[in-house]
Formats: C-alpha cells, sequence, structure tokens
C-alpha cells in the first residue's frame, strides 16, 4: 500500500494546536498572551496557530535552552 501522509492543516486553534504539539491549552493561551513573537494570527476574533512556524518557534526556544 502507497498511502500519503496527511500533511497538518496550516492553521489550528489554540485547542487542536496545543493536542497536536502536545502541551496544555491553558499553557498556549498564556504563551499567546506573554511571547510576542509567537506565531498567531487573530482571525474573526479567535486565535489561530500557524503549525509551521509554530513548529519552528518551538525548535528555537528548545535550542536556546527556553523555559516556558
Amino acid at each position: 500500500m502507497n498511502e500519503k501522509l496527511k500533511e497538518p492543516k496550516k492553521l489550528m486553534s489554540i485547542v487542536e494546536a496545543a493536542k497536536y504539539f502536545g502541551i496544555g491549552r491553558d499553557c498556549l493561551y498564556a504563551l499567546s498572551r506573554t511571547e510576542r513573537d509567537i506565531p498567531i494570527l487573530v482571525v474573526n476574533n479567535r486565535k489561530k496557530v500557524n503549525i509551521p512556524k509554530m513548529a519552528e518557534w518551538l525548535d528555537n526556544a528548545t535550542a536556546a535552552g527556553r523555559e516556558l
């Protein structure tokens, strides 16, 4: 079988992104309020996470040894 892996959505809600990255929803909401460089957009008054950019942001935070 030649099954193609499904690519994740580019934008996800905070809840979806928290599940996708394995972090707490409340933690991600808090980060969205305190971290100015986190890749979150507001679309129709709802916060959306840019998934590819968030993965990069988490990689950079990890490399820098940051505590979130």
